[in-house]
């Protein structure tokens, strides 16, 4: 036995203090790493407790592994407390943001606008070529079309019975007949399965699914008809029943960015540009004035050929709508001719004149009430 020196233990047996001395090293060591964080923890705790106290975050504090799920609301989110300048580059992807969650009513100034794939979609006015700036785009100049056939520029009359007139208000639609009448605009085609048509309707937005029509008050019907918003007028529909149609748009989303609610009141996020509406719907409908006469380029016994120019490229090889004739430089018309388009480019098509042996050697392309190209 060993006698421990300075003490008044009699006897004390040294292994046993070896061993406990051993184990409480290999506790301390084997737990240092868990009690070193316990202390970073407490003093990052202190840290953003001190910081929170005077109301003060600093940065880096909070992060998105330390909130948990819907601990942020945006009735917790005081206003103007997320900015651009406290938010980090790339913090906020498409990912993270559920469907819908962001629409045009929830941001204040800039809402995010799509294109409209409707050419002439803003029919607030009563437009004709000649009332330029003035919408819709109206390029055969009518305020009332009832013939089946397109109407003002981009809008088909697909029926025999129903009618289309302009207001300033915007469009209204009727029917004297016994049946109904169908309408359909039509834009540019897409590919996407996500196309979103919406219209504002005497100040009213309406979303139309291709799989439910939408009946106005009315009675009067959208719809959607070969990826197109279409109108539906029921039979003997009258005029002052009728809503008026402001604007329509299609564009690929899952949402509307046509119009927003301000202060209760459905307004539009854009107003199109003219000269660009007008523009897009040249690609399908040029009109030629009165009296605008077109030299021959080439003339043989039995054909005459006339390049007419064209303000933009046609989306197909047009026809011609109106009476041509051909007139010596005099201006004398000759009898007899009929007309083909046997060239399209993007800067102009080549009408030719066909008539055998019309002993002309020099010639006019004319129209005495204009004429159109139209590729609709």
């Amino acid at each position: 036995m060993f006698k421990f020196p300075f003490t008044n233990f009699h006897e004390l047996n040294l292994d046993w203090i070896l061993s406990v001395v051993k184990t409480a090293q290999d506790i301390f060591e084997t737990g240092r790493a868990d009690i070193d964080h316990a202390v970073d923890t407490a003093d990052q705790a202190l840290n953003v407790a001190t910081q929170a106290a005077s109301a003060v975050i600093g940065d880096g504090a909070v992060t998105s592994d330390k909130i948990a799920e819907n601990a942020v609301t945006s009735a917790k989110i005081a206003a103007s407390a997320v900015t651009s300048a406290k938010i980090a580059a790339s913090a906020v992807t498409s990912e993270k943001i559920a469907n819908g969650a962001i629409t045009n009513d929830k941001l204040a100034n800039s809402p995010i606008v799509r294109e409209n794939l409707y050419p002439n979609w803003y029919f607030m006015g009563a437009g004709t070529q000649s009332s330029y700036g003035v919408f819709p785009i109206n390029q055969r100049g009518q305020q009332s079309y009832s013939n089946e056939g397109y109407t003002i520029d981009r809008l088909l009359h697909a029926s025999v019975n129903g009618e289309v007139t302009l207001s300033n208000r915007g469009l209204r639609f009727s029917n004297s007949g016994n049946t109904v009448g169908y309408f359909r605009f039509i834009g540019d085609s897409v590919s996407s399965d996500k196309v979103c048509y919406s219209a504002l309707v005497s100040g009213q937005l309406y979303i139309v699914s291709p799989d439910k029509p939408t009946t106005l008050p009315s009675g009067l019907i959208m719809y959607i008809s070969e990826s197109e918003l279409a109108i539906k007028i029921p039979a003997t529909f009258n005029i002052g029943n009728s809503e008026y149609f402001q604007a329509i748009k299609k564009e690929i989303g899952d949402n509307q960015t046509l119009a927003r609610l301000k202060n209760g009141t459905w307004v539009l996020n854009s107003i199109p540009n003219y000269n660009y509406s007008f523009g897009k719907c040249e690609s399908y409908l040029v009109k030629y004035s009165t009296y605008q006469r077109i030299r021959a380029t080439l003339i043989t016994p039995t054909k005459i050929h006339f390049v007419v120019p064209i303000p933009s490229p046609l989306a197909k090889t047009p026809s011609i709508s109106g009476t041509l004739q051909v007139e010596n430089l005099s201006g004398t018309a000759q009898d007899g001719f009929t007309f083909t388009i046997i060239n399209v480019s993007p800067l102009f098509v080549v009408i030719e004149g066909t008539k055998s042996n019309h002993g002309l050697t020099d010639a006019v392309l004319n129209s005495t009430s204009g004429f159109y190209l139209s590729a609709e």
